[in-house]
């Protein structure tokens, strides 16, 4: 039987290719505190050396459920590898300066340079040292019992990224503009200092076919 390719795009798609967040040359109009921006980026600096699991769901503009996805991770900065295991078949490498995309059931592999990019993305966050291109992004913060929810705001309010904190763990983050959005729900997240460079290999057959954007 033919698999058919969702025409969903996956989170990787929608976070880390596309450039839909403000370039890091734009001025900023954030009225927050430094101490608070300092808070939130430190909190999003101990997201590393992790893996787990993970659950995610695309809605449109409705948030009518569009697609579930499910899978699992490994970051360890500057890397990071994303592994979808339902409903489809696919495995995103991504480093400093590449993003590698394998679909497994359509056996190819897209290519992206990353190299002197400046435009921000999600994913990048999780990997990057310097967060420079969210200074266009007002920061705000509500706290609960042990929790603590980031909620950041472009400038021209088009895109609003929601990450939320427990017993300070990243839990989940979400992505919302105009048509869409992206929530993830990190599960079963281990600590694990002995992750190695070949679990960010991809072994790929001899006959992929290679697709450089």
């Amino acid at each position: 039987m033919a698999v058919e390719k969702s025409w969903c795009p996956s989170v990787i798609r929608e976070t880390i290719l596309a450039a839909v967040l403000l370039s890091a040359a734009m001025d900023s109009a954030a009225t927050e505190s430094d101490s608070l921006r300092r808070e939130f980026f430190e909190s999003l600096s101990g997201f590393d050396e992790r893996r787990g699991a993970f659950a995610q769901e695309l809605s449109d503009a409705d948030e009518t459920l569009l697609e579930r996805t499910e899978g699992n991770f490994i970051i360890r900065k500057p890397f990071f590898r994303w592994q979808t295991t339902y409903p489809y078949s696919q495995i995103a490498v991504v480093s400093e300066e590449q993003v590698l995309i394998y679909e497994v059931d359509f056996n190819q592999l897209s290519e992206t340079d990353l190299k002197d990019r400046d435009e921000g993305n999600l994913l990048g966050l999780l990997l990057a040292d310097s967060h420079k291109s969210f200074n266009g992004f007002r920061i705000s913060k509500v706290s609960g019992d042990d929790s603590q929810v980031f909620s950041l705001i472009d400038d021209n309010n088009l895109a609003r990224l929601e990450f939320a904190f427990s017993s300070g763990e990243l839990a989940s983050f979400s992505y919302k503009r105009s048509d869409q959005l992206i929530s993830i729900e990190f599960l079963d997240v281990v600590s694990d200092q002995s992750i190695s460079d070949n679990e960010f290999d991809l072994d790929l057959p001899d006959d992929v076919e290679i697709v450089k954007n």
